[in-house]
């Protein structure tokens, strides 16, 4: 079973509309599967879904079956192994019931075409027109030749033979010399499918699956006289794949390979046996006396004398011990010796209970996990541990409680670390120094405490570290974090705040070499050097860094703004001479850029204009004095917000 169609689409085979849509549907998947015993088989649909469909003469019944793979293309059975494929990695699972589990990879083989295993244990793949075999215990993956046939989607094994599904119909795969590879059994149907189930412990039967609308015909195939059959039922989906734990061609084996006979716990006095069949599935029928169930156990007993037997199909065999004598039920307890090791300092405890010769018999159960008599449980700390002690039919028949108190050991300080914070430079840090190989200590400062002895983010002062062992110790070592804005350079800066259009700037000074810190602005480092310059009004964060990268100061700057004087007229002017208000003009405080400015008299007349805010008008016109009276004028001039600007208005002239 395997990967189907890929490979046939890229080597341009005319496919039909179905198997298109198949090759979409399982892109590069390919799944291989385990657990299928008896009349039962494993299907794969359309839509990735897994059933496992049991035939029971003219009935036919599907399980649903929940997957660890997020999809499932092609499936094949190896005992108690599912193997499968995801594009060309290989991978295995675990059938548990109705579920797959414990989905891991095994190797990488070849974007395949079909898939299935012998009974050896080896994955067969079709990629193309080529034959594949991948050992999954070693990864490795031999080309054994080219067909004349490519896979519309399985493989199975009849007889120690290789038999493969194709568009053609079945092919009879010469694994020795795949080129000599025959069709046996030609067909029109879409087969995607093949499956091989157990009628019994000597025969085998095949079936194809073949695809009708959106239905799946079970067709049973004569390969002893390479005929196709009749149709023995439907499947209400589209079958895309299907395998059994019988594809490998091996015959099921149906026997008693042991009986345990087991005390019932809590302890009443009876027993439980359990009929094991190493190769049994679900199909396996089990029989104690008149009772038959299909899990083998039978719980409850009496003492008394039991007949087994188990069941596949029409075969029964008879355990060859029959009958089976079951004496009375009882209980008994070892001996048990206990050796210990209190915890001290990092050394941590250890408990090893022994029970001589006795202990074969038992085992320990502690945190419900068992283990053998003379197993040492170690890496201990100081407390309580309880133990059961277990038969081997899994009651307890004594318990105990052992504690392990703690030594104690000596504290060692070798010394106390105090250093600045990097980021703060308004913070410092403890850091107490032990001996290695000491206790476990905890380290208590005010209302903090840690095991690493480090305190971090402390203001400026004096403090106390108190320190606690596990076994019992206790110290308490001072310690004093300085002022390191005492100790650290002090920074200086010089700014200009903006006066009008003209930007701020900002230059910083250390009374130390200054060439080794660096300030961060923004996000981005400069050298202490640098001037920052067109600055705008507002407040400007900096960081200076000393030269291990660490913060010496954050510094915010403030700067202000000088506002330009605005353009402004007087309303009056006597050009007489006598050095008032001789000349009409802006005030000289003003600033303006591209200023233009006019004059004209009450009759429309231009008598001045002027493209500097400093020259004014004296009065004349053609160099004759004007009139006493009003005159009208006109300004346009950029503003000191960089805005176009104009202003009009009337002047009163007197002499």
């Amino acid at each position: 079973m395997g990967l189907k169609f890929l490979v046939i689409n890229l080597l341009g085979l005319n496919l039909s509309a179905i198997l298109m849509r198949k090759i979409l549907t399982l892109f590069l998947f390919c799944f291989m599967a385990t657990g299928l015993f008896g009349q039962s088989f494993y299907v794969v649909t359309s839509n990735s879904q897994l059933y496992k469909v049991t035939v029971n003469g003219s009935v036919i019944s599907q399980q649903n079956i929940s997957s660890c793979s997020s999809a499932i293309g092609s499936i094949a059975v190896y005992k108690s192994t599912l193997y499968y494929c995801i594009g060309s990695s290989v991978y295995k699972a675990t059938i548990s019931g109705n579920s797959i589990i414990n989905c891991t990879l095994v190797g990488t083989a070849v974007g395949s075409s079909a898939l299935t295993v012998d009974a050896n244990g080896l994955l067969y793949l079709v990629s193309g027109f080529d034959l594949y075999r991948l050992d999954p215990n070693t990864g490795i993956v031999t080309d054994l030749g080219t067909m004349p046939y490519t896979s519309s989607g399985d493989l199975v094994f009849y007889k120690g033979e290789l038999y493969m599904a194709s568009l053609q119909g079945i092919v009879k795969i010469q694994m020795n010399n795949p080129s000599a590879s025959t069709l046996v059994i030609s067909s029109s149907s879409t087969i995607y499918g093949l499956t091989s189930i157990s009628l019994n412990s000597t025969t085998n039967k095949v079936y194809a699956l073949s695809l009708n609308g959106n239905t799946t015909n079970i067709i049973e195939l004569d390969l002893d006289n390479n005929v196709m059959g009749q149709s023995i039922g439907n499947l209400p989906y589209l079958v895309f794949d299907a395998g059994s734990p019988v594809e490998d061609g091996s015959l099921q084996d149906v026997k008693i390979d042991d009986v345990k006979i087991i005390t019932d716990c809590p302890f009443n006095g009876k027993g439980t046996i359990q009929i094991i069949s190493n190769d049994a599935t679900s199909d396996f029928k089990y029989t104690l006396n008149n009772t038959t169930n299909s899990t083998g156990i039978f719980s409850g007993l009496s003492p008394g004398t039991y007949n087994l037997s188990v069941t596949l199909g029409n075969q029964t065999v008879q355990y060859a011990n029959n009958p089976v004598v079951i004496a009375a039920f009882g209980l008994t307890k070892p001996t048990v010796t206990i050796t210990k090791q209190n915890p001290a300092c990092l050394d941590k405890g250890i408990i090893t209970l022994g029970a001589g010769t006795e202990g074969s018999l038992y085992d320990i159960k502690y945190n419900n996990v068992l283990y053998s008599f003379d197993h040492s449980f170690t890496n201990l700390a100081a407390g309580t541990y309880h133990f059961d002690i277990m038969n081997k039919n899994g009651c307890v028949v004594d318990n105990m409680d052992i504690v392990l108190p703690q030594d104690a050991c000596n504290i060692n300080v070798n010394g106390i670390q105090v250093t600045e914070k990097c980021t703060d430079p308004n913070k410092g840090s403890i850091a107490v120094i032990t001996s290695p190989g000491t206790d476990v200590y905890t380290y208590h400062l005010g209302n903090a405490t840690n095991t690493t002895g480090v305190f971090n983010d402390l203001d400026p002062g004096n403090y106390t570290i108190n320190i606690t062992s596990a076994g019992g110790g206790n110290m308490d070592v001072p310690a004093t974090v300085p002022d390191y804005k005492v100790i650290n350079p002090t920074v200086t800066y010089a700014k200009h705040d903006a006066v009008c259009t003209v930007k701020g700037n900002i230059a910083f000074a250390l009374p130390v070499n200054s060439a080794q810190y660096t300030i961060t602005y923004n996000s981005v480092n400069y050298p202490f050097s640098h001037h920052f310059t067109e600055l705008d009004e507002g407040t400007y964060a900096f960081t200076i860094l000393k030269p291990d990268g660490c913060v010496l100061d954050n510094i915010s700057v403030n700067i202000g703004k000088e506002g330009c004087e605005i353009v402004a007229f007087p309303n009056t002017f006597s050009p007489n001479n006598d050095g008032v208000n001789d000349i009409f003009r802006p005030t000289q405080t003003s600033k303006a850029d591209d200023f233009k400015f006019k004059i004209y008299s009450r009759f429309g007349v231009l008598v001045f204009t002027s493209d500097n805010s400093h020259n004014g008008w004296d009065g004349n016109h053609n160099g004759m004095p004007v009139p006493v009276g009003v005159y009208y004028w006109m300004a346009s001039y950029i503003n000191n917000e960089g805005k176009p600007f104009t202003k009009s208005g009337y002047i009163t002239l007197i002499r």
